[in-house]
């Protein structure tokens, strides 16, 4: 029987954690930037939120068979620090979609 996971905030990390460890779907490193997103999502905007996401997250972990490392579980919230701290400005010259579709000649 399948279990019901009722995330409010985590709930796009744990489908990537399923697809990736129970359904060993491979994934592969892409080197450049597909998508940039904002800062200020559901799980960012608020303290309260942001310790809810990392509650979820092992929540997630622990519902897909998964023990982190320890730096994994220290260092997953201390990244989003930086997310209230420094704006963040897109480069979309570094875009691969854009460098494929609209300049093919420099997506290399």
């Amino acid at each position: 029987m399948q279990q019901v996971l009722f995330l409010k905030i985590s709930s796009d990390y744990e489908l990537l954690l399923r697809f990736m460890f129970l359904k060993e779907i491979k994934v592969s490193y892409l080197p450049g930037v597909l998508v940039h997103m904002r800062a200020g999502g559901n799980s960012n905007r608020s303290l309260k939120n942001r310790i809810i996401a990392h509650l979820e997250d092992h929540r997630a972990w622990k519902v897909n068979g998964i023990s982190p490392k320890w730096y994994t579980v220290a260092l997953k919230p201390l990244r989003k620090i930086k997310q209230y701290l420094i704006p963040y400005k897109p480069a979309y010259s570094d875009n691969i979609i854009i460098k494929t579709f609209f300049y093919p000649e420099k997506a290399s």
